[in-house]
């Protein structure tokens, strides 16, 4: 319960802390990778690079795990081989296993079966659990991409220079209308043919008022999105409080805003780099139609389109690794089934909740799979349809073998 409670907390923090002793370093290393291909593809192009980076960085990672994914595919074209002479063995213990030395007797007999066709049942499970932390790394890049992109970062820092300059220049005359704040909030109750013209040219300085507006949009927008232990670190932690006018604290808040919060940023500052930047963070972040790689894919459209395509491609990817498993039957095949049901449907929920960008590693991940299933199962049927053939010409020309393999089969 522990583990559980402590991933859903980490999924849960708007802006995250250190992702911990695994994923951290999984994510340094991720990161400088990603930094690296991003800068790559921005030299070549603005638009889309975000996207285009994290699609080629998951060819590289799936590229890397190719030896493995060979043996998992090559183990699944033998268990598919021997599925018969498993479900004999079933069948032949199936009224006796409330038994325990039957079923050990049963046990041992698959064991037999596995090792004499070199197969081993956890041979599968190596490529998904290498994934899971590249999974959980990437999110965690996703959710804090200024500390890793380094082209972003210069934006957030630019933007936040400017935001700090303009802020502290209202500020004096921020301060004297703060105080009025209370009297505005009253006067905003009122219908605007209501209001004297003090009361109007009151509520135009206030809400023209950049210190003011900084205020109100760090209070409602910014700080409800911070840990507790960010607004209020450990005394002898050694940690700064957050602060909305520094920089540096400013750009882990920039990384979770939507794109509705960066228009009411925009249209109070109206300020050249500001706007600049906002289009350049557009052109990199965004991916297709519209949707925007650092915000959570969710179920409203168009971020729904990477939630439906991540519960396609891996119901796809089930489909086609076990649409040849005809001979299985029984528990094994109804579980089988389910799994090809419910496994979709469980990706499709978590990508819903995680940023677009993890959904794209995730579909990209799948369809690279699916290719590379097509043409690993089509080598290793044929490989092991030669070696078959092979073994049974050298029987055929060997009367000792053919004439041993008889008497055995009389028996």
């Amino acid at each position: 319960m522990i583990c559980v409670s402590s991933f859903i907390t980490f999924l849960t923090n708007v802006i995250p802390d250190e992702p911990g002793f695994i994923v951290g370093p999984i994510s340094w290393v991720l990161g400088v990778i990603l930094n690296f291909v991003f800068n790559v593809v921005y030299f070549i192009t603005e638009n889309f690079s975000l996207g285009i980076t994290i699609i080629v960085v998951t060819i590289i990672a799936r590229v890397l795990m190719l030896p493995l994914s060979f043996k998992q595919q090559k183990s699944m074209v033998v268990m598919r081989k021997i599925q018969p002479e498993i479900k004999k063995i079933q069948d032949k213990y199936k009224d006796d296993m409330a038994d325990p030395e039957v079923k050990r007797k049963m046990n041992t007999e698959m064991q037999k079966l596995y090792s004499q066709n070199n197969y081993n049942p956890l041979s599968g499970c190596l490529p998904l659990l290498i994934q899971l932390p590249i999974f959980i790394a990437l999110y965690y890049i996703m959710q804090n991409s200024y500390a890793f992109i380094d082209t972003i970062n210069d934006s957030y820092m630019e933007i936040s220079n400017v935001i700090v300059q303009e802020v502290s220049e209202d500020k004096e005359s921020g301060s004297k209308l703060l105080e009025q704040r209370e009297e505005v909030l009253k006067i905003k109750q009122k219908n605007e043919g209501e209001r004297s013209d003090r009361e109007k040219e009151l509520i135009s300085n206030y809400d023209s008022n950049k210190f003011i507006f900084w205020y109100e949009f760090s209070k409602n927008d910014i700080y409800p999105m911070i840990p507790e232990d960010m607004k209020n670190p450990e005394p002898d932690s050694g940690d700064e409080e957050f602060n909305t006018l520094k920089p540096e604290h400013m750009v882990k808040a920039f990384d979770k805003l939507s794109s509705s919060q960066w228009k009411k940023i925009n249209d109070v500052f109206k300020n050249d780099k500001i706007e600049e930047n906002l289009i350049k963070k557009e052109n990199i972040e965004y991916f297709g139609p519209g949707i925007n790689l650092t915000e959570v894919a969710g179920i409203g459209f168009p971020g729904v389109i990477i939630t439906l395509l991540s519960g396609i491609t891996t119901f796809l990817s089930s489909w086609l690794m076990t649409r040849k498993n005809k001979d299985m039957g029984g528990a094994a095949a109804s579980q089988q089934k389910i799994m090809m049901i419910t496994m979709p449907l469980i990706m499709a929920w978590i990508t819903s909740g995680l940023p677009c960008g993890v959904g794209l590693y995730w579909i990209t991940s799948n369809i690279f799979m699916i290719a590379q299933q097509q043409i690993l199962n089509k080598y290793y049927e044929n490989k092991l349809s030669l070696e078959e053939d092979k073994l049974n010409k050298v029987i055929d020309e060997n009367p000792k073998s053919k004439n041993g393999k008889n008497r055995k089969s009389k028996r």
